[in-house]
């Protein structure tokens, strides 16, 4: 076991081994920093085996390309820390991992500052205002978690996940099995039932997609189905804290609160 840094000495070629410090491509249970300014192109990172962890910091280079990520494999539990001000494409395969993102570039959608992939990522944890993750491709153990209200997140709609929790920005074309906003704005398109749909705080979740909601929260926030035609059955709905829900022209709702708003297409008030 060794720790490898990048240098980028001669090239952007990972398995060059005059790249990295002490010489030689990484390779199994090998500790990896990426650090510096030299862009790294896209390739698979490890010569053999999974790599004991992976952190990006203080990096200001490019990782990677629409056309070629670069492939981290890791222990399971390995640390994986994340911090660059430049795009970056990972794949980080069938990793059982938890990612750390503290920094991305600040673009979004699809030209989010880090596009991600991965088969057996547990929770995405995004820090710092200003970052930007697109889930590209992704079934999500665990959760997506952000910490702070200026974090964008894109879940595009190969990805899944199980919960999403926090004040960041979300747009979820893939599916999600609980929304728990706090003042920020969640558009969800997936086609996964939710079972739970909590806005927070001044949160809206904007809901486009026509799949069934079990419960329905709006504690001080806003459920919005009313700009979509689709059909939905919200079946446990609560309203608290000035909060309200809006249904769209389609939708079915039953257990409706005794107290709080519940906004009719016609503009009815319970």
């Amino acid at each position: 076991m060794a720790t490898k840094t990048w240098l980028g000495t001669t090239s952007g070629d990972v398995t060059v081994s005059t790249n990295w410090s002490p010489a030689n491509q990484p390779t199994a249970a090998d500790d990896v920093i990426i650090t510096g300014s030299v862009a790294i192109d896209g390739a698979t990172l490890s010569a053999s085996g999974n790599l004991a962890s992976f952190v990006i910091r203080d990096y200001t280079g490019t990782i990677g390309s629409e056309a070629a990520d670069l492939v981290v494999d890791l222990a399971a539990s390995s640390n994986v820390s994340i911090d660059t001000t430049s795009k970056a494409y990972l794949d980080f395969n069938a990793s059982d991992v938890d990612v750390d993102v503290h920094q991305t570039a600040t673009t979004t959608g699809t030209a989010s500052g880090l596009h991600l992939k991965g088969s057996s990522i547990n929770d995405l944890n995004v820090y710092r205002s200003g970052s930007s993750v697109l889930v590209v491709e992704d079934t999500l153990d665990g959760d997506i978690n952000t910490y702070n209200s200026g974090v964008t997140v894109t879940l595009a709609a190969a990805a899944v996940a199980v919960n999403y929790n926090g004040p960041g920005r979300l747009y979820a074309h893939g599916s999600l099995t609980n929304i728990f906003a706090t003042g920020s704005d969640v558009d969800y398109y997936g086609s996964g039932a939710i079972t739970t749909a909590k806005a927070e705080k001044g949160a809206t979740i904007n809901y486009y997609s026509s799949a069934n909601i079990t419960n329905a929260y709006a504690y001080g926030g806003t459920i919005d189905g009313s700009m979509s035609n689709e059909t939905v059955t919200s079946t446990n709905n609560d309203v608290q804290e000035g909060g309200s829900i809006k249904p769209g022209p389609n939708w079915t709702l039953t257990n409706n609160p005794t107290t709080g708003y519940i906004v009719t297409t016609l503009g009815m008030w319970y």
